[in-house]
């Protein structure tokens, strides 16, 4: 796998760098730095990505929910409370479904 490196010059300590994310059968690393002011621990930081990484259809939700630590269902049930929908269909898909529910009616 190839890396780009991108560095920039920084007042650490108004920074905090984290290690995160293991994936099962796939290892990867990435080191976030995170401004001291955003208050996060490792694990919110680490959750907020693997949200991110779901809400943008880069991984499942059940990848997304070992990426994050947490269950299966703790993630799920996360994903809720931040009103970020699980399932993300088209107004066409919507209408395709209903034309199939109807048919079997």
């Amino acid at each position: 796998m190839n890396a780009a490196i991108l560095q920039i010059p920084l007042s650490l300590h108004l920074f905090k760098r984290y290690t995160i994310i293991t994936i099962t059968g796939e290892k990867m690393e990435l080191t976030l730095t995170v401004p001291d002011a955003a208050n996060l621990s490792q694990t919110d930081a680490q959750i907020l990505f693997a949200i991110k990484l779901f809400e943008s259809e880069k991984l499942s939700l059940g990848k997304a929910a070992e990426v994050a630590g947490l269950s299966y269902r703790t993630f799920y049930e996360l994903l809720g409370r931040y009103d970020i929908p699980i399932v993300n269909l088209t107004n066409e898909d919507v209408k395709q479904e209903i034309m199939n529910a109807d048919r079997l009616l």
